[in-house]
């Protein structure tokens, strides 16, 4: 569980973790009687009070800002975002970004690859030269994993190379 996971600087002004953990770090200095092992969650309420951060607070914080900016803007309404939701997304950029699957594990703290049920199919930057490197390889063998049999000839097993010539008939006229 809390495992230290670096991260480098950025140039965004905004979405920098170095400069995000500086401001942290400072808040957490600001408050009376600071102590250097609360956790980073710790809120002061400018009286006498430390609390927790509680996941509802944040649940409502994020829920508040999508409604702010907008479904016509974000294609998504308040009521379908959650906690998870940045984590989602954070992972999504990552495998836009073609970050390795294994430094997205190390980087979210997955001990498994459960966080492959964030990655959205439906984006559109998904599927960005699919297409095109399917074509790289316009032949390829597939070694037979058991013998070729008379079932195989069957009208239920047929295989796709049966059906090239009459689907390129249909689909181009040739």
């Amino acid at each position: 569980m809390h495992e230290t996971v670096t991260q480098y600087r950025t140039d965004d002004p905004v979405l920098c973790p170095v400069k995000s953990w500086i401001k942290v770090i400072k808040r957490l200095r600001s408050y009376p009687k600071y102590d250097k092992d609360w956790p980073v969650y710790t809120y002061h309420n400018g009286q006498t009070t430390f609390t927790d951060i509680s996941s509802t607070e944040i649940l409502h914080d994020i829920r508040r800002v999508v409604g702010i900016m907008g479904e016509a803007i974000l294609g998504f309404t308040p009521d379908e975002v959650g906690t998870h939701s940045n984590r989602a997304g954070g992972a999504m950029m990552m495998y836009l970004s073609k970050v390795p699957i294994v430094t997205i594990m190390m980087i979210g703290r997955w001990h498994s690859n459960a966080f492959l049920t964030y990655i959205e199919k439906q984006v559109l930057q998904f599927s960005v030269g699919v297409s095109q490197a399917m074509l790289t390889y316009n032949t390829f063998y597939n070694v037979p994993g058991r013998p070729w049999t008379s079932t195989d000839q069957d009208e239920h097993s047929r295989s796709a190379h049966q059906y090239l010539p009459q689907l390129l008939h249909q689909n181009t006229g040739c």
